[in-house]
């Protein structure tokens, strides 16, 4: 808004807006800031509030009409803002709710006489007698006593005198006392009614919020008054009974200072003379998620009101209306464009900002008025700057007029949930009103950024991070992957930390496993210019991969389009870690040693290839550099501009690599493995350590099938010499199910003892059949009962020298007996853990041969004797002796053993 080119646009809007009679000027209630010191709109007000405690007050309002003991008969009212008494100058019923009078029967006020509405007796919190009711409609007109005179009423064309009871359709026998009272400078329902009868408007607070001279109270803020007044009415017997409430309270959203409501002059648009189309066009975007265009902004757009455009402040677009001064002529110009202005100044004005567009003025045109046109002094909101940026960042209507109307609206828009009633709103106002149009096709609206505690991060708190900062020490990527790869729909707590996290785990993977196709490929001269053999002639590992690939591009295509990039971060992260470098790598490693290329390793090398590819144009929208910098790398004979991913084609899913079979296949394997280093954990045995046999039951079908034709990928991850499907447990293994109280007794209640003792009783076979169900299900003598999986305990008893997991309807029982022969195998495949350990840091490259020579001692060295070949291979020695004595060898670090090595690159 500092461009001359913005504020023309902006000012040629507004005149639009004049010229069809959708910008006016209204005396009404507004919501004012006295901090600012200027009016807000009504959504400005939507994004303040906040609960807040404030006074829950009834007082007594003596009657004043001229019967006997009137002193003794009084109107109780309700009043939350005991601030605005001071301004009081009627009271309103309800013409046609029940009244009645009721005296005191008991206690220091018995014997007062009080009016309330009869559905608010209970209000009253004393005994009484009803003496009379009649309908609102016959204390209407009845006078009373002003309650604080502090300050003198302004005259007023009545025909109402003040402190007269008047009808008001408004007042509800929900709260208070069906008696409300009536301050026409605060409130809109008080100063409408109070014009309607012509009541004075008594506005004793200033533009700061303080009170103006003349009472108790002066130079007080009008919010924190309240205590003194309460303390005033007691002390004169006004004070009926006094309480606390927890409410919403409206407080000006830039400086969060609590809001008058009071009558003044504003600008408007009149955004009511198309809510119904806004509605309307509102239903045709997009947003994500729905329930927040359906509610939450669904509603707001069903209570519009009028936009009070006006601000006074000095800075900021000036309204571009220029009025005559003459009383009653009322003349006023809206100007469209700085050619126009220029004209009516007779010379160029420089700056279309105040002081100088203050500066000009002319006479007013109207036929025997010698007035003088100057421009009225506010400054237009800042929400109609940002509605109203999708035509003015164009300079239209002044340039690019043909394509704004051919591109608006915007393919979508994305803010934070608070935008809702801010940004949101002022976009679709302004494309209404101009091009009968929504917005945007789709908006995405984000919750809010939370700090590590749960808090609202806001500078006030002190609680912000400094994003460049963050992106200097961890990168750009790194941060936009922990805010877009979540759900964007619920808060995030945003901690610092989890950026490691998100680096290790997602890139490093990516970036490791990119290196480790490079380390291999490049000495092998593979490039991805060779033909690799066809993805369905590869072998069953690549098969899958492809497959996952291949269904990954059609759900994150799917998540994109639905703007769900939490789905695409954990889809991208899974795949990545757990299914590209956690299995297929780690299973395919052997697979890139050894010189030459053959079939086997060209299409490994195409099959890792084609994955990261893939990942780094799924990933492009959310991590731009990193995966830029990805594509690079892999396909580095491409050159220039055409070699960036953001050029690149979107991946298209070809179904016909689609293998379900195989997918399902694969999973089942992978839950056994997963069974299996679960059971060995259990039992405190490391993978290094041989065992005997693995026993798994339950499987079934082509999973059983799959799995029986990878026993030896079973064996090799879990280190086992032998895997058995079984059929029938062995004895003494079962099964047992207990109910977790602790997560479902609240859901249960009642039903909780029998359900527990219905899970007690299952079988093993019963166990299996109840967990392999989305909705698990007991029955009970009172019937069935539903229960959520985690409601269900699962424990495996095995025999003694086993060890047993059991998930997703699959038992996985180890035989941990430890023979000599396993325990020695065991310390050999330990032996070259520490081996490579200490290649590595002795600064050897993978693919180096060594000589070795070794000397230990007792069952370390039978082990390493029989296992000599495995270990030699496992280390790349071309030489493995072993030395008479432990003479100048380097002693390894193996607890309970003696173990000294001496190696040397062969």
């Amino acid at each position: 808004t500092c461009s001359r080119e913005y504020v023309e646009s902006l000012w040629w809007i507004l005149a639009e807006f004049f010229r069809r009679g959708l910008l006016y000027k209204g005396h009404k209630i507004v919501p004012y800031c006295p901090s600012c010191t200027t009016p807000l709109s009504s959504h400005e007000v939507g994004q303040g509030y906040k609960d807040v405690q404030d006074p829950s007050v009834f007082v007594r309002f003596a009657a004043d009409d001229g019967r006997d003991r009137a002193d003794r008969e009084a109107f109780l009212v309700w009043t939350t803002t005991p601030w605005t008494l001071p301004s009081n100058v009627a009271l309103a019923v309800h013409a046609d709710v029940d009244y009645v009078k009721v005296e005191v029967t008991e206690g220091p006020t018995a014997g007062e006489r009080l009016w309330l509405a009869e559905a608010r007796l209970g209000a009253l919190g004393a005994k009484h007698t009803v003496l009379e009711r009649v309908k609102g409609q016959a204390l209407v007109g009845r006078r009373f006593r002003r309650l604080l005179d502090w300050y003198t009423l302004p005259k007023a064309p009545g025909p109402t005198a003040p402190f007269t009871v008047v009808a008001g359709q408004f007042v509800t026998t929900s709260d208070g006392t069906g008696i409300v009272h009536m301050a026409p400078a605060y409130g809109q329902d008080d100063h409408d009614v109070g014009r309607r009868e012509g009541l004075p408007v008594l506005h004793p607070v200033d533009a700061q919020g303080r009170f103006v001279p003349g009472s108790p109270v002066a130079g007080v803020f009008f919010k924190e008054a309240d205590k003194e007044i309460l303390r005033l009415l007691k002390e004169q017997g006004s004070l009926w009974k006094r309480d606390t409430i927890v409410h919403s309270y409206p407080h000006c959203w830039r400086c969060e200072t609590p809001l008058l409501y009071y009558a003044r002059d504003s600008w408007y648009i009149r955004t009511t003379s198309v809510k119904d189309r806004m509605v309307e066009l509102n239903r045709a975007m997009r947003w994500f998620p729905p329930s927040i265009g359906e509610g939450r902004f669904g509603q707001w757009l069903e209570g519009n009101v009028d936009w009070a455009i006006s601000r006074d402040r000095y800075w900021g677009t000036p309204l571009p209306l220029w009025v005559c001064g003459v009383k009653g002529c009322g003349h006023v110009e809206a100007i469209g464009s700085d050619a126009e202005l220029s004209a009516k100044a007779g010379r160029r004005v420089e700056d279309l900002h105040r002081p100088q567009v203050d500066e000009v003025s002319w006479p007013c045109p109207k036929p025997g008025c010698r007035g003088t046109l100057t421009r009225t002094p506010e400054v237009v909101d800042v929400w109609f700057d940002s509605g109203a940026m999708p035509f003015a960042q164009w300079h239209y209507p002044f340039e690019n007029k043909e394509r704004v109307e051919r591109e608006h609206p915007a393919e979508f828009i994305a803010e934070a949930v608070d935008q809702t009633r801010g940004w949101f709103y002022t976009l679709l106002a302004v494309s209404t009103l101009l091009m009968d149009k929504p917005a945007a096709k789709s908006v995405a609206c984000m919750d809010l950024l939370l700090d590590a505690q749960g808090k609202k991060m806001s500078k006030t708190r002190g609680n912000t991070v400094n994003p460049f900062e963050l992106m200097t020490s961890h990168g750009a990527d790194v941060v936009r992957w922990l805010l877009m790869a979540r759900q964007m729909w619920v808060p995030l707590r945003f901690d610092v930390k989890d950026l490691d996290e998100v680096r290790s785990r997602f890139f490093g993977t990516l970036f490791n496993c990119y290196s480790f196709l490079a380390m291999y490929a490049n000495p092998d001269g593979w490039s991805p210019a060779a033909a690799p053999p066809a993805p369905l002639k590869r072998p069953t590992l690549d098969r899958w991969l492809v497959a996952r690939r291949e269904r990954l591009v059609a759900q994150v295509t799917a998540d994109m389009e639905a703007m769900e990039t939490g789905r695409v971060g954990q889809r991208l992260t899974w795949f990545v870690v757990e299914d590209l470098s956690n299995w297929w790598l780690r299973r395919s490693r052997r697979r890139f040693y050894g010189e030459g290329l053959n079939a086997d390793k060209q299409a490994a090398y195409a099959t890792l290839h084609e994955a990261l590819l893939t990942v780094a144009r799924l990933a492009a929208p959310i991590a731009p550099f990193l995966t830029d910098a990805l594509q690079r790398a892999l396909l580095p004979h491409v050159e220039g501009v055409a070699a960036s991913v953001h050029l690149a084609a979107w991946p298209v899913a070809d179904v016909r690599l689609y293998d379900e079979a195989l997918e399902n296949g694969m999973e089942a394997v992978r839950r056994v493995v997963s069974l299996g280093h679960a059971a060995r954990q259990k039992a405190g045995l490391n993978v290094r350590q041989p065992l005997a046999r693995l026993s798994l039951w339950g499987l079934s079908g082509a999973a059983l099938a799959f799995a029986r034709a990878q026993a030896e990928v079973i064996q090799d991850e879990l280190n086992v010499k032998r895997v058995d499907f079984v059929d029938a447990l062995a004895k003494d293994t079962r099964l047992k199910a207990t109910l977790d109280k602790k997560e479902a007794a609240r859901r249960l209640g009642a039903l909780t003892p029998p359900v527990a003792s219905a899970l007690e009783a299952l079988d093993t076979a019963g166990v299996a059949a109840l967990l392999a169900t989305d909705v698990p299900q007991v029955t009970t003598a009172q019937g069935p009962v539903d229960l959520k999986p985690a409601d269900v305990r699962v424990t495996v008893e095995v025999p003694q020298g086993a060890v047993g997991e059991f998930g997703g309807g699959v038992l996985a029982a180890l035989d941990t007996t430890l023979t000599p022969a396993l325990v020695r195998e065991g310390l050999a495949r330990e032996v070259v853990r520490r081996l490579n350990d200490l290649r590595k840091s002795s600064g050897l490259r993978v693919e180096d041969r060594i000589r070795l020579r070794w000397h230990a001692t007792g069952e370390l060295a039978l082990a390493l004797r029989a296992h000599k070949e495995y270990v030699a291979g496992e280390v790349l020695a071309v030489a493995f002796d072993e030395a008479a004595g432990a003479t100048g060898l380097a002693k390894v670090d193996l607890p309970d053993h003696d173990l000294s090595v001496a190696l040397e690159k062969a």
